[in-house]
């Protein structure tokens, strides 16, 4: 995703180098008003792109802070009991944990 929003980022630039250069040209009658208007429109687009690109870039971080596990005592995986990248039930299991002493896991 950070890379995608990166590459947003560069064809964003390159079409507003572009735009601009169009619009000198235009201005001084060297380019003809559907190339201003192509230009102009590739530019809009590209920044369609990056705002889409950072939206997926947001999501996907938002995504892994809540993938984390953390185990309050120290142990080892007895069983994995639901699939990477699974959705899930509330309630439902996702690890089997092995441990010294009682422990109590809620989540």
């Amino acid at each position: 995703a950070a890379a995608e929003r990166d590459r947003a980022i560069a064809a964003l630039r390159e079409k507003e180098r572009r735009a601009a250069s169009i619009a000198t040209l235009h201005a001084g009658g060297h380019a003809t008003r559907f190339s201003h208007d192509t230009a102009q429109a590739e530019h809009a687009t590209a920044r369609g792109n990056l705002r889409a690109a950072e939206a997926s870039l947001a999501l996907t971080e938002r995504d892994l802070r809540n993938a984390s596990l953390h185990a309050p005592f120290a142990g080892r995986v007895a069983t994995r009991e639901a699939e990477p990248m699974a959705d899930l039930r509330p309630g439902q299991a996702v690890l089997a944990l092995d441990g010294s002493g009682p422990a109590e896991v809620v989540l």
